[in-house]
């Protein structure tokens, strides 16, 4: 998907469909500057591994891959300055999208979060502390262009325009030459990749972006509590120490049988010996697809 052909007519029909009535701005992936043609060649280096075993193994050989190239000492020498190793590591660690096939097909997709519920837990107990309903509203629209592509548009919570990008047919948010930089998150359909590639903008302007891989599976944790598996993508992380144990799970779910977003799951725990420090918060987003 890297090293695609660029498409000069994207900023002419961005002018061209006043976007700016919209959206307040259009939204491009973050890049990684001068190391973005680095993330290129290791994402070629490592695509090999996308050919083994099923999905879920495919993804995380690809994951270990690009672990392994980004601390080759060939790739990333130490003798570089502390700034120039870390953006060099990022870039190299980050990944492409996966080839994917064209799982947009419908000329336009409205993604609408028809409710869900946040809660805070007791994190050695796990009793619920706390717990609100999540109201319903529109979370996004994709509108098919006569290029092919997708634009999309996020919405507020008052339902105002907010945010308007480009999608390719196979969910991939495009950058400002037309190319594949980043999957899109919470597809309206289930892009049957190994893997998600997610970059993560900067906390402060002049610092390299972060990535995050969410790799493909079958969960049977019944989050949205329908007692059905659900095919999705998932995150998850966490450290621990003498003073603390943190752990997070990102989960983005879809329906087996018809394909369509079903639900996205966040949760973060923190046990601490302080218990002002220690948390558990979950998330749970239940989606409609029109």
């Amino acid at each position: 998907m890297t090293g695609g052909k660029r498409v000069p007519w994207l900023k002419a029909l961005a002018l061209g469909l006043g976007l700016s009535a919209l959206a307040q701005q259009v939204s491009y992936p973050p890049s990684f500057g001068p190391y973005e043609a680095l993330r290129q060649q290791v994402h070629a280096q490592c695509q090999g591994y996308l050919q083994q075993g099923n999905l879920t193994q495919a993804g995380r050989a690809y994951a270990l891959c690009l672990q392994q190239v980004a601390a080759s000492l060939s790739v990333c020498p130490p003798g570089m300055d502390f700034f120039s190793f870390q953006a060099c590591v990022a870039a190299a660690s980050a990944g492409y999208p996966a080839p994917g096939k064209a799982v947009l097909t419908r000329p336009a997709y409205r993604v609408e979060v028809r409710g869900g519920v946040e809660r805070e837990r007791d994190p050695r107990t796990g009793q619920v502390l706390r717990e609100k309903p999540v109201s319903p509203r529109l979370l996004f629209t994709l509108e098919r262009t006569p290029q092919g592509v997708y634009r999309g548009v996020t919405y507020d919570e008052r339902g105002a325009p907010e945010t308007t990008y480009w999608v390719s047919p196979s969910c991939e948010l495009l950058d400002p030459q037309g190319r594949p930089a980043m999957d899109g998150f919470s597809c309206p359909v289930f892009p049957g990749k190994p893997y998600l590639s997610w970059i993560l903008p900067p906390p402060t302007p002049g610092l390299v972006p972060s990535s995050i891989l969410y790799l493909a599976g079958r969960y049977f944790d019944d989050f949205d509590g329908d007692g059905q598996p659900e095919d999705g993508y998932a995150y998850t992380g966490g450290t621990g120490g003498k003073e603390f144990t943190s752990g997070n799970v990102h989960l983005i779910a879809y329906d087996v049988g018809t394909g369509l977003l079903k639900y996205e799951y966040r949760m973060a725990v923190r046990e601490s010996q302080a218990t002002y420090a220690s948390y558990a918060m979950e998330k749970l987003l239940l989606f409609q697809v029109r």
